[in-house]
């Protein structure tokens, strides 16, 4: 509303999947991040769709890799889902934020990431992405259960020159061979995105 035919907002869009608080949350950097609202998963009939794919408990009170571990304790999961930005014309940046926690084998929590229908990540590995290398030695943690290097670490995606259509910025997330995808955090703003981790795809 108020931007007119072939208008919309120019400015950066910072939303937190599964976040709880009615209150804007301001990171280390005084960015204002708000609840995402404009997210679409088809759940089933009858089925509550908020309560079967978002985190709103923190998933992790210490996440490695970041100075704001509100961005990366919450989220979003589910094995088809899209996030929705309403825009106006010029190129974007997408930065997609991620964490992996799910102590399952790699083949079974990798996923894709698509911008307006294109694809950006295939069979993506957010804990050997966070790792900066295939993940593939595992040991023991306290509690005694399979721990891949890299999870429970902060890991971001920054995708450049990304061009709206119709107005919006689509990012769509899938789980590969029926994995289900998530994701923490998105900020979609004007410009270069800086720098981001490399997709590591799942080792094969």
């Amino acid at each position: 509303a108020g931007f007119g035919e072939g208008g919309g907002p120019t400015g950066p869009q910072r939303w937190i999947f599964g976040y709880p608080s009615r209150q804007e949350y301001v990171d280390a950097a005084g960015h204002a991040w708000l609840p995402a609202t404009e997210a679409v998963i088809r759940s089933g009939n009858r089925s509550d769709s908020v309560a079967a794919s978002w985190h709103t408990a923190p998933r992790r009170q210490f996440v490695a890799g970041t100075s704001d571990p509100v961005l990366y304790r919450y989220g979003m999961h589910g094995t088809n889902f899209v996030a929705y930005f309403t825009v106006g014309p010029g190129p974007y940046h997408v930065r997609v934020k991620l964490m992996e926690t799910r102590p399952v084998e790699p083949d079974k929590r990798a996923m894709n990431i698509e911008i307006n229908g294109e694809p950006v990540a295939r069979n993506l590995d957010v804990a050997a992405t966070a790792a900066g290398r295939s993940a593939e030695r595992v040991y023991a943690g306290s509690a005694k259960e399979q721990v891949w290097e890299g999870m429970n670490c902060a890991a971001d995606l920054v995708f450049d020159s990304i061009s709206p259509k119709h107005g919006v910025i689509a990012v769509r997330f899938t789980g590969s061979n029926g994995a289900e995808a998530v994701v923490s955090a998105i900020e979609v703003g004007p410009g270069s995105g800086g720098k981001g981790a490399t997709p590591m795809e799942l080792a094969q």
